[in-house]
């Protein structure tokens, strides 16, 4: 089921969070740190920094355990290195909602991290997506996914000054979390706004259909390209989950990204320090939960390609692949993939494998033929804001068309220079 398309939807202009809600009692100053009643009795919601969070960790890592819908971009030991190394000036908050049962015991039941918009215009604010992440769903307790988002929604109202709406970007559109943001909106008569709409490859366990078989004349080349790499020495397939062998094979995935195109061009995790810490730390703390795995296609043990695949729930996520420049007329990424794809098969370990891929991705999408289908969805915040909430959702609309107009421009204006040179 599709989200109602109400009308646009634009992230909010740089609208600062407040330090305290100004109706909150006065109360002991905490580190960076606010919090706010909801008007519900049983909610409370705290507004900390990404510093503060660690000492509710465990708390977060339980949530996880409960979470309605898998997310491993939000879970602790990946949202919490990646807001200290690569927030840059889009340092998110995060709101933790809390369940509370009147003596003393309090279960965390949502986390989102929100970032107010940037530029001159105060309209939404937004879910925190960065670009080493796919996913911007709030984490919320299954079972009581509803009250929590409730909760969540009548803080942001209130503590998000100027914001009339949350932008949740790249939420699985038929996602149990669209369904309860649907649900809660129309209970709190809230209006909703669909922005975007795309799809990406996915393989799910035991659907024959999404193994995407090549043709013949494909399936030769691939078995044809196999046979020339292991020409130049042992050919291997290997994976490493524990924590041990994860803190090296991170080390030579780094290596391998670099020197390859994204080495050359800047993009590279090595090519900065800020993403070098993040994934080291990200990888060495997900480890100790086994939740991060990298697979490896191995010539004489050397890796020619790498990927490190994530897992939360009975999900896993193909987060990021590399492979060697020198033998890419061999396709060693294509080759890989088939490998931990039939591992994949084989084992069952997990219900989907998100491939974390742009859409109609040339490679991915000629072997998986599953998709997820995601959404950038804004609600309002209050039933009386809807018409600032349309328009800074028309303001946004805009400046994405005005994004893609320049972005064709420039494409355009590079294939000219190419064919000029060539």
């Amino acid at each position: 089921m599709s989200l109602q398309h109400t009308g646009p939807l634009p992230l909010a202009p740089a609208s600062p969070f407040p330090a305290r809600i100004a109706s909150e009692p006065r109360e002991a100053p905490r580190a960076a740190a606010s919090r706010a009643a909801i008007p519900a009795p049983l909610f409370t919601v705290d507004r900390l920094e990404g510093v503060d969070c660690a000492g509710h960790r465990d708390a977060w890592v339980d949530l996880v355990g409960r979470a309605l819908e898998p997310n491993p971009f939000l879970d602790p030991d990946f949202a919490l290195p990646a807001a200290q190394h690569l927030s840059g000036r889009r340092r998110p908050c995060f709101a933790l909602v809390w369940a509370e049962d009147g003596a003393g015991r309090r279960d965390l039941v949502a986390v989102c991290p929100i970032v107010a918009g940037l530029g001159p215009l105060r309209g939404l604010a937004s879910a925190w997506l960065h670009d080493l992440s796919t996913l911007g769903l709030p984490l919320l307790d299954r079972d009581r996914a509803d009250a929590a988002l409730s909760a969540l929604l009548a803080w942001a109202g209130t503590a998000l000054r100027g914001a009339s709406g949350l932008l949740v970007p790249s939420l699985p559109a038929d996602g149990p979390t669209a369904a309860a943001l649907r649900r809660v909106a129309a209970k709190r008569g809230l209006d909703l706004a669909v922005l975007a709409t795309w799809e990406r490859a996915a393989l799910r366990r035991g659907d024959p259909a999404d193994l995407a078989a090549p043709s013949a004349r494909g399936a030769k080349e691939l078995r044809r390209q196999r046979r020339r790499l292991a020409e130049r020495g042992a050919l291997a397939f290997a994976s490493a989950e524990a924590a041990a062998d994860l803190r090296s094979e991170v080390e030579r995935f780094l290596s391998l990204e670099a020197g390859g195109w994204k080495g050359a061009a800047g993009t590279a995790m090595l090519s900065s320090s800020g993403r070098t810490a993040f994934l080291r730390t990200a990888v060495r703390m997900l480890a100790r939960r086994g939740l991060c795995r990298i697979d490896s296609l191995t010539l004489d043990g050397a890796p020619v390609a790498m990927a490190v695949t994530l897992r939360a729930g009975d999900a896993e996520f193909l987060w990021k692949i590399a492979y060697r420049e020198d033998v890419a007329r061999c396709s060693p990424g294509v080759l890989l993939v088939l490998d931990l794809t039939e591992a994949q098969r084989r084992s069952g370990r997990a219900a989907a494998v998100d491939s974390c891929a742009v859409p109609d991705h040339p490679m991915i999408d000629r072997l998986w033929g599953g998709r997820i289908r995601l959404c950038d969805v804004a609600v309002a915040l209050e039933p009386r804001r809807g018409p600032a909430f349309h328009r800074a959702v028309a303001v946004e609309r805009g400046a994405r068309r005005l994004r893609a107009g320049v972005k064709r421009m420039v494409l355009g204006w590079r294939a000219r220079r190419a064919r000029r040179a060539g």
